[in-house]
């Protein structure tokens, strides 16, 4: 299974239910589940949940998704709203992953943007794009939000094919395709 959502997970996640039972159409209030789902972030600087640096939910570790991922029989958690620089950007124990769809967001950020793709098999790829700075226009650097500075953007061992934009182990096989391939990189060769 995969779960998406704009934010992230929240305290009041108990489980996949709990989502399905939300009354639509409805309106965020200013806490709870809604705007958790729509506002928190990962984090690699701890493992549970923390105040959010946007004053608004939570900020949660690894260690919460991979919880959540075995409670509830979850692949894999996709998820959007920070600007990543190669537009993909996997997290807590490459269970999520945050995906930012606008190249150079607002011709601020020489980011690359991403599109997920996911095919029967749930075999993940990812189909990248960028888009040239206006002339004579200067990148700023990502915002600090972004980058999470203990979380490598992909992990040494994998390789970057940029013409089919995929991820590839030295095996051979995608490198995001699961639950297989995950097993398999988290075995030692």
């Amino acid at each position: 299974q995969v779960l998406c959502m704009h934010g992230g997970l929240s305290p009041e996640l108990a489980s996949l239910d709990t989502i399905r039972s939300i009354v639509r159409p409805c309106e965020p209030l200013d806490k709870g589940l809604l705007i958790d789902l729509l506002w928190s972030d990962p984090t690699n600087k701890g493992e549970g949940w923390f105040h959010s640096i946007r004053s608004i939910s939570y900020m949660f570790g690894k260690a919460v998704v991979q919880q959540f991922c075995e409670k509830t029989g979850v692949e894999l958690i996709i998820r959007a709203h920070q600007v990543v620089q190669d537009g993909y950007e996997f997290m807590g124990g490459r269970k999520l992953i945050t995906v930012f769809s606008a190249p150079n967001y607002c011709n601020q950020f020489s980011n690359a943007a991403a599109v997920v793709c996911i095919d029967a098999e749930l075999k993940v790829s990812f189909q990248q794009m960028m888009m040239p700075l206006p002339a004579g226009s200067r990148a700023k650097p990502a915002p600090v939000i972004a980058a999470e500075p203990n979380e490598p953007k992909v992990e040494p061992e994998l390789k970057k094919d940029y013409n089919n934009n995929t991820l590839t182990s030295p095996g051979g096989f995608p490198a995001a395709a699961f639950p297989a391939a995950a097993a398999a990189l988290a075995t030692p060769a």
